[in-house]
This record gives structure tokens, sequence and C-alpha cells, in this order.
């Protein structure tokens, strides 16, 4: 990948992250449905993949305090993620859970709630997915699906 490539990738993935970081601070705001006690954390993140692909992550994660105590809780992930090979790159946009016990039809442990995959593509074309992608996990009505409990 050449320079040029690289930083076309990189300033692709920051205004991901921004728009997916309004984007959760508006719900974090508005989302009264989660119950009192939420947080959310932003981070960003990279692994390198054995053969030498490397994975950058965009993560927003809400905490759902379920029990007073915080005994019981469940993390909501707003995910971007472009992994980068010598034959292209992936995308995915999700919306990803991990319950410590079942809400709903999802049960205990990890989730998927939405998501968007690529295969893999050009740059130029994982670059359009991943903006496409992003646009419509921010246009998202309930991203929280039954961890809401403000909705039916």
């Amino acid at each position: 990948m050449a320079y040029g490539e690289i930083l076309d990738l990189l300033r692709a993935l920051d205004r991901a992250h921004t728009r997916v970081g309004r984007h959760a601070s508006a719900l974090l705001l508005h989302t009264e449905g989660l119950g009192e006690g939420r947080e959310l954390t932003p981070d960003l993140r990279n692994r390198v993949h054995e053969g030498g692909a490397c994975e950058l992550t965009s993560l927003h994660r809400f905490l759902q305090v379920v029990t007073p105590d915080y005994a019981v809780t469940n993390e909501i992930d707003l995910t971007v993620s472009v992994r980068v090979a010598e034959d292209g790159c992936a995308v995915r946009v999700g919306v990803d859970v991990h319950l410590d016990e079942p809400a709903g039809d999802l049960p205990e442990g990890r989730s998927v709630l939405w998501e968007r995959g690529s295969g893999t593509l050009p740059l130029d074309e994982a670059l359009r997915f991943l903006d496409a992608a992003v646009g419509e996990l921010v246009a998202l009505e309930n991203p929280f699906g039954p961890l809401d409990r403000g909705r039916p």
C-alpha cells in the first residue's frame, strides 16, 4: 500500500470514528430506555494478524448497568473495523453485545444485533463501503434492540 493510500485509509477511519462517536454521544444522552446507569467509552485499537494483516478498530462501548451493584451489566459496542492485507481491505461495521444474562431473545454471552461486512476489496471500494455502512449505522432508529427497555 502506498503512502497516499495509507493516509486515505487513516482519514476515512478517523471520519468514521468521529461520526459514530457523535452518534454514540447523542444516544447516551437521549436513550433513557437503557436505564440510569449507563456509560460510554470510545476506543481505538490495532492488531496485527498472522500473515501480516493489520486490523484497525474504532469501538464505542456502552455499559448498561442491569443491577444497582454493577454485578450484572451489558456491553453494547458500536464497532467499525478495517482489516488491511496485501490482497486488499475488508470492512465490518456492527452493533455487538455481550450480556451477563439473557435479555429478550438474546442469550447470555456475545451476539450481533446488526452488521454490515465486506469481503476483501480494493482500497477505494473498501472506503466507499465503510462510508455507506457507517451511514447506515448512524441512521438506525434503535441500535440497541431488545436492550432498550423504553421500546416494545
